[in-house]
């Protein structure tokens, strides 16, 4: 299986290779991300210069690297560009292992790139190849790839221009209405029942913060956004604000919440790659209890540095949910009830392939659905 973030590194490295080695000709319109992710993780390690990742990425071994995988080769891990440092480039003062500054940069180039459509439309026609190559050997257990690229190459295209808090119906409308082409809030909500109590649950649990843990595509977001539907109308005294961390200081979106009139309120964060933000969240968290609750939804990886937080807090209790993928009756439940999928073979090969993230097995549905080559017949809805 995948690393879950190998596709999505590789992408990013072969870029920032590209851009430094290039002398920022081909990959120009990197300019400012690339940039702002060196100078971000610089500022975070006192004693590092950001220029240290201009040589690291335009090192021999490398570009090497990068030059296989776009031959055909195999994945970059960060493992890999960490073995190009050495002590002397660090410094004494610099207390990070390469391999977590290597991390590091590419998790904060992710966040640069995801917040510009136009790049991720580039990097798509950059690496159409390689990624078509991946995405036919979705059978060998590929099955992250296109849910992890979806969020390195930038969110759904809209016209609207988000602020830092807005309520949930709001935010995710046009999921809602069924007009995402892949995320459709509209359909139905199988499984899941445990989870759903827990958030439903939160504002009476004594607990502060929540943090949902799990892989691209098991269906964090699509949880959340179930559970405040439903808390909002069994708890109309709850508020329930989507926070956007990376749109702006959130100090400037505060008076929006009534924070101050002891409005109760959960905040439900996505994403959340900004320590400075992430910070004062939790400052605000321990400065309003009991009536501001946060609900962070995370990649495996990134939630240690969430939990490192809840535990400089002493007075902001934690608690961590693992959501596991979906077992093989929920997503049978889903194919036959809304894709009308009822051949065995069929729903066996949509559940093999999609290992229980409801956000694939929907993706594979609507494939097989329109796919009339296929030898198991689809029963039409």
């Amino acid at each position: 299986m995948v690393d879950p973030i190998s596709i999505a590194t590789t992408i990013l490295t072969s870029s920032a290779v590209k851009y430094f080695y290039g002398k920022q000709k081909r990959m120009n319109f990197l300019n400012e991300a690339v940039e702002n992710a060196a100078s971000h993780v610089a500022q975070n390690h006192e004693g590092l210069d950001s220029s240290i990742f201009a040589t690291v990425f335009d090192s021999k071994y490398v570009i090497e690297l990068v030059e296989e995988f776009d031959d055909g080769g195999n994945l970059i891990t960060p493992s890999e560009i960490a073995e190009t440092f050495n002590q002397g480039m660090l410094g004494e003062e610099v207390e990070a292992t390469p391999e977590e500054l290597v991390n590091e940069f590419l998790n904060q180039l992710e966040i640069e790139v995801s917040q510009d459509q136009d790049i991720g439309h580039k990097l798509l026609m950059e690496y159409t190849q390689r990624v078509h190559q991946y995405t036919e050997r979705l059978e060998e257990g590929q099955t992250e790839i296109l849910l992890e690229l979806q969020e390195v190459t930038g969110r759904l295209s809209t016209d609207k221009k988000y602020s830092i808090f807005q309520p949930i119906p709001d935010r995710f409308e046009k999921r809602l209405n069924g007009e995402h082409p892949h995320n459709r809030y509209d359909l139905p909500f199988f499984g899941r029942k445990n989870e759903l109590d827990k958030i439903t649950e939160f504002p009476d649990s004594g607990k502060d913060v929540l943090i949902l843990a799990g892989r691209a595509g098991i269906g964090k977001t699509r949880l959340v956004v179930e559970a405040s539907l439903l808390l909002e109308a069994q708890k109309p005294d709850w508020q329930v604000y989507w926070a956007d961390i990376h749109a702006g200081n959130i100090d400037e979106g505060l008076e929006e919440l009534k924070l101050e009139d002891e409005r109760n309120t959960l905040l439900f964060v996505d994403d959340a790659r900004n320590a400075d933000q992430i910070k004062r969240l939790f400052d605000l968290t321990e400065q309003y209890q009991p009536h501001l609750k946060l609900i962070f939804a995370e990649r495996p990886h990134f939630i240690s540095s969430l939990q490192d937080y809840g535990n400089r807090f002493k007075n902001v209790e934690t608690e961590k949910v693992e959501l596991q993928p979906l077992n093989t009756d929920d997503v049978h439940e889903i194919l036959r009830e809304y894709y009308g999928v009822t051949h065995p073979a069929t729903l066996d090969q949509i559940v093999s392939i999609s290992q229980g993230l409801p956000l694939f097995a929907h993706l594979l549905a609507e494939q097989f659905s329109g796919d009339e080559q296929t030898s198991d017949p689809v029963c039409p809805k």
